[in-house]
């Protein structure tokens, strides 16, 4: 099943393949975030869709992730609030839920800038007022399946993304992404603030 939504993600854009130099982000940018995620489960043969908004910043130079996350689950009328802080330099994830914190172990790395080298370059087309993206494909690793990423050819900063994803075999996951007020440099450095409720020795 999985081989078969990697091929969607390649099919369904119809680019052709071209040749082209894979790139770096910025160290440090922003961005308003709008996911789509469908999630199936194999087991219990059910679907949901959900709709999420996130405040997303990326900075390289302290090896942190911090968003601010609204998610509204259609198929189970729920809705969230999220403060999410990454930390991989000291090994920390902050999940802040209903003024409650919760403290993850994580010993997973900082997502990488770059295009990684074993990325197939799908294509370059044109956005409206002229702005040029080329669009990526890779294979993921362990739970992550097919990923494919649009970005900007002159600074290479994100403009769309689709993720095919599984969690423990069972449930696959497909969050196609779309990103807005992309800008480079941290917008709101107060998002990377750990709140003083949340305890630090985990």
């Amino acid at each position: 099943m999985l081989t078969m939504w990697r091929y969607l993600l390649l099919t369904l854009f119809g680019f052709s393949f071209e040749s082209s130099d894979a790139c770096c982000s910025p160290k440090q940018w922003s961005a308003s975030i709008i996911d789509t995620v469908g999630e199936y489960n194999q087991g219990t043969d059910s679907a949901s869709l959900a709709y999420v908004l996130r405040k997303y910043y990326y900075d390289g130079a302290t090896d942190s992730i911090a968003y601010f996350e609204e998610s509204s689950n259609t198929t189970f009328h729920a809705k969230t609030s999220t403060h999410v802080i990454t930390n991989y330099q000291q090994g920390r994830r902050y999940i802040v839920l209903d003024n409650n914190c919760t403290v993850d172990v994580i010993k997973t790395q900082m997502p990488s800038a770059c295009i990684p080298d074993n990325a197939t370059h799908l294509g370059r087309h044109n956005y409206p007022a002229g702005v040029q993206v080329d669009m990526w494909f890779w294979e993921g690793k362990g739970e992550e399946g097919g990923r494919r990423l649009g970005v900007t050819v002159d600074t290479c900063l994100p403009l769309t993304e689709a993720l095919l994803s599984t969690r423990s075999g069972r449930d696959f996951i497909l969050r196609t992404s779309s990103y807005q007020n992309v800008t480079v440099g941290i917008s709101d450095p107060t998002a990377f603030t750990i709140p003083t409720f949340c305890k630090t020795d985990a």
